[in-house]
């Protein structure tokens, strides 16, 4: 009996020095980029130090309450988030626990670290609460998801602020920050940063896409114009 304790305590201690060493910090000129939020020792739930509030910018992403403890993973590819598996909020809880996230959610940024070839980030929210029943009555919890952006190794060796923000501030960002366009960029370049327009005018060479508070000029292909 000693002896299978022993190689059980072996097994997951070395599970635990393979999951710590598959994470590994940000460079600190990419971290300090962003603002981290800490929390109480022990809950997620309690913030002790607000840092900035992020929004949402994208729909579709799934967040469940820090109090079950399992977290969703939200996985963003070529700018989009890869439509997760069915049945996949079934799994995270359906007794009311998870939340589909809507452009404009505020969260909190709590962890950001490099982990299995991708920067995985820890988002909590600040609005979106939800009532967790247990043994001992019901409880408010915030919500909590993981928001990843895989990419190869060498890309993660020489990540850069810049190209790092070039992916995330299409999904979450500073609340009030407005996204950015830059002349010279493409139509699929200003769908990545904006998002689809309200509307889209036509006339052959040029295009003019119209956002709510944006209005985006191109010439062959390329921005000319941002008013």
């Amino acid at each position: 009996m000693h002896s299978r304790r022993v190689l059980l305590l072996a097994t997951v201690l070395s599970f635990l020095g393979v999951a710590a060493a598959a994470q590994q910090p940000l460079p600190a000129p990419v971290l300090a980029s962003y603002s981290l939020t800490g929390t109480g020792f022990g809950s997620a739930n309690r913030v002790t130090k607000a840092g900035t509030v992020y929004t949402a910018r994208i729909d579709g992403m799934i967040a469940r309450a820090i109090a079950n403890h399992v977290t969703p993973t939200n996985t963003i590819q070529d700018g989009a988030l890869i439509p997760p598996a069915k049945g996949f909020k079934g799994a995270f809880g359906a007794s009311g626990d998870s939340k589909q996230i809507q452009p404009g959610s505020r969260f909190y940024l709590h962890e950001v670290a490099i982990k299995d070839n991708a920067v995985v980030f820890t988002l909590l929210s600040l609005d979106e609460v939800v009532v967790v029943s247990g043994d001992n009555g019901s409880t408010r919890s915030r919500v909590r998801m993981y928001v990843r952006f895989p990419m190869p190794a060498a890309q993660l060796e020489s990540l850069t602020p810049e190209a790092l923000h070039k992916l995330t501030d299409p999904i979450f960002a500073p609340e009030g920050q407005m996204p950015t366009v830059q002349l010279g960029q493409s139509l699929d370049d200003v769908i990545h940063t904006l998002g689809q327009p309200q509307q889209q005018v036509d006339l052959g060479q040029k295009k003019i896409l119209v956002y709510a508070k944006l209005k985006v000029t191109l010439v062959d292909g390329k921005v000319t114009d941002a008013e």
